[in-house]
């Protein structure tokens, strides 16, 4: 059986996950959205947090899942990161690449720079308070609370513990600190993997993209009336968006 598309991977950013029934739909069938190790059904404590670690995970589950076949992939937040650094680590897997807000510079990792300076009780507090209110959590990124919204944040907020949380935040700045991360950047987007990004039309202004990104990017798509939280505020439009730039033709 032939199929028009090829697999989709979702990674997931620093909280939560990248499931739901409304994005699944839009977006189509031959899609898998795990939980990273350290998450959900993964959340043994032992577990290595690192987007280092991250990649590593997702080349074993590309390779067991589909074998013979180059995959897409959408990383949102920390997830556009690990994209990019899987794109550059195994280029071989992949068709195409999508960063939807994506970690490139220090100041995308302003909240995970706050979580990875606090001690252990701090961030269990911090994560505490806002699952004993997902209503105020949502509101913080301009999200109108719905019943389903709600629900949505929810199981994002404890999708994780407070320690891989921790862990990812300070994964992520000392990736996103040094140098060699956008020279990693730059190699990819000299290959011939298409990288697109997404923006909340709200938070795009906050989204540090650099100028060599917005010229060799294949596109850039902004997501109307919508935050950061896109998965949860816009799935269905969200997940259009996706199901569209995967049908474009690879350079």
């Amino acid at each position: 059986m032939q199929h028009s598309l090829p697999p989709l991977l979702l990674v997931h950013g620093l909280i939560g996950h990248m499931r739901g029934d409304r994005l699944e739909n839009a977006i189509g069938p031959r899609l898998l959205a795990p939980d990273l190790p350290g998450y959900g059904e993964r959340s043994v404590h032992d577990a290595d947090v690192s987007l280092s670690a991250h990649v590593d995970f997702l080349f074993r589950l590309v390779q067991s899942t589909w074998p013979d076949e180059r995959v897409d992939i959408a990383g949102h937040s920390i997830g556009g990161a690990i994209a990019l650094l899987f794109a550059r680590k195994y280029p071989q897997c992949l068709r195409f690449v999508i960063n939807v807000e994506g970690n490139f510079t220090l100041r995308d990792a302003f909240w995970s720079a706050t979580m990875a300076r606090m001690d252990a009780r701090e961030a269990e507090r911090e994560l505490e308070r806002d699952r004993a209110d997902p209503q105020a959590w949502l509101r913080r990124s301009g999200v109108s609370p719905t019943p389903e919204r709600l629900e949505l944040a929810r199981s994002h907020l404890h999708n994780q513990s407070a320690r891989t949380v921790q862990s990812m935040a300070r994964s992520v700045v000392a990736v996103t600190e040094a140098p060699q991360y956008l020279e990693d950047v730059r190699a990819v987007l000299e290959t011939e993997i298409p990288v697109h990004l997404i923006a909340g039309e709200r938070s795009r202004e906050a989204w540090d993209v650099p100028d060599f990104v917005l010229k060799r990017a294949a596109s850039f798509t902004i997501v109307p009336d919508c935050g950061h939280l896109v998965t949860i505020e816009q799935p269905e439009t969200f997940g259009a968006i996706v199901h569209e730039l995967r049908g474009r033709p690879a350079r």
